[in-house]
């Protein structure tokens, strides 16, 4: 019996990207795409989900100039989400009106057609696509000859963790936080409108026409009735974007919660603080307040005052981004680090101890040093000490140097003058911003 022979398609779906750029070269051989985030899953934190700042990325092969098509999205359902126009050119100028390098095109894909066939990948802006729940979509090739199924994406949801304080403070020790973000939302035949807002804290007074986000109703309802959709994920998952940085959508607006002279006012308020020689409770309250501090450390949970079992606690715990869990110990700005004789004084020998006992509790309790912390055990790979204490000034420079950079296994310590010197690096980079 005669197999039906299998038809490939020039078109080959290869998934959605968040950030995606033309980059024209010269030659324009040079030139190429970059790519960011590329995936066939999407995981929102929430719906509705407008998808405008995501790219559908495709890659095209040997399209002749009578070969024009259109590649659609639908729902399990049949409903077509999505369509982009397909057409071939000879020549295809990148760059815009005024020369400079331009991004996907929006109303179409245009094909280069070379003198031999080969494979091309080319963007597509997903605008006007909006999706109100997570679902399937189904991606399909439209042309002369009918359709051919090109694969399918999937849009999930991300879980979305509560705002604790420990991830309050995280989300404050990044210089690019956000304190609120607003999501607008509406209907497209008619004047109803819903705007939402979500903060790290709840606003006092609450702005004209603006809904907290955990305050919103069930379901919106348009006055015309073709818009209704369930608001239940928007209200359990906004504020999970408080602590994001690369989303993109037209319906979404932030409101950054640093300026680079708050960022500076901070380290001229650390240095005139250290310069009076506080105490150490005055220093663990200053940086209890401003926590961005800790951002070199990347927090993905900042905790203070963090139990070690019942009879031990922490100034603070830093939880980073690679899963690395730091146990702090804050002494204070006049201590003595370093002997006469180049030998390190015992009131800095009694920090790095006390922070190698907590070290050693970890590895024979992990898993109840853990909970205490309400973190799970795939979460955390490793764990450090840091002992912040002291002054550089005083000290020979050399000696300073292998007081620092002298080998106590897992256990940093660093001066407020390395502290210093990291806001210094900061405020550079955020004026450079």
């Amino acid at each position: 019996m005669k197999k039906d022979k299998l038809v490939t398609p020039r078109i080959a779906l290869l998934g959605v990207c968040h950030r995606a750029r033309y980059e024209r070269g010269d030659p324009p051989v040079l030139s190429n795409i970059d790519v960011l985030g590329l995936r066939k899953v999407v995981l929102p934190y929430i719906y509705p989900f407008d998808a405008s700042g995501q790219y559908l990325a495709l890659a095209v092969y040997g399209i002749e100039l009578s070969d024009p098509g259109a590649v659609v999205l639908r729902s399990r359902d049949g409903n077509q989400v999505f369509r982009i126009g397909i057409s071939a050119s000879r020549e295809i100028d990148l760059t815009d009106s005024a020369g400079k390098k331009g991004d996907a095109p929006e109303s179409g894909i245009l094909i280069p057609v070379g003198d031999s066939p080969s494979w091309t990948m080319f963007l597509a802006p997903l605008n006007g696509l909006v999706l109100n729940e997570p679902q399937t979509l189904e991606a399909f090739l439209l042309d002369d000859e009918g359709e051919i199924p090109l694969g399918i994406l999937a849009f999930g949801l991300a879980g979305a963790p509560p705002l604790t304080p420990d991830r309050i403070a995280a989300i404050k020790s990044d210089p690019r936080a956000m304190k609120a973000l607003r999501v607008n939302l509406g209907c497209k035949y008619c004047d109803s409108k819903l705007k939402v807002i979500a903060a790290l804290e709840k606003p006092k007074e609450e702005e004209k026409d603006l809904v907290w986000y955990q305050d919103l109703p069930g379901a919106f309802h348009c006055s015309c009735g073709k818009t209704n959709f369930s608001l239940d994920i928007l209200r359990t998952n906004m504020q999970a974007l408080l602590g994001t940085r690369d989303v993109v959508a037209k319906n979404l607006s932030f409101s950054a919660l640093y300026e680079h002279r708050a960022i500076d006012q901070t380290s001229k308020d650390l240095l005139d603080l250290i310069g009076t020689k506080p105490r150490e409770e005055v220093v663990q309250q200053f940086l209890s307040k401003n926590p961005i501090v800790f951002h070199f450390l990347s927090p993905v949970r900042l905790f203070e005052k963090p139990p070690i079992l019942s009879k031990h606690q922490a100034d603070f715990a830093v939880l980073d981004s690679r899963g690395v869990l730091s146990f702090v110990e804050i002494e204070r700005p006049g201590i003595l680090l370093i002997r006469k004789d180049g030998a390190t004084s015992a009131e800095m020998e009694h920090a790095i101890s006390q922070v190698r006992d907590w070290l050693f509790l970890y590895e024979k309790h992990r898993g109840a040093i853990l909970e205490c912390l309400d973190l799970r055990d795939r979460e955390v790979t490793r764990v450090r000490g840091l002992v912040i204490a002291g002054r550089d000034e005083g000290y020979d420079t050399e000696i300073l140097r292998r007081f620092k950079w002298q080998d106590r296994g897992a256990i940093d310590c660093m001066t407020y003058d390395d502290l210093l010197g990291i806001f210094a690096t900061l405020n550079r980079e955020m004026k450079a911003m």
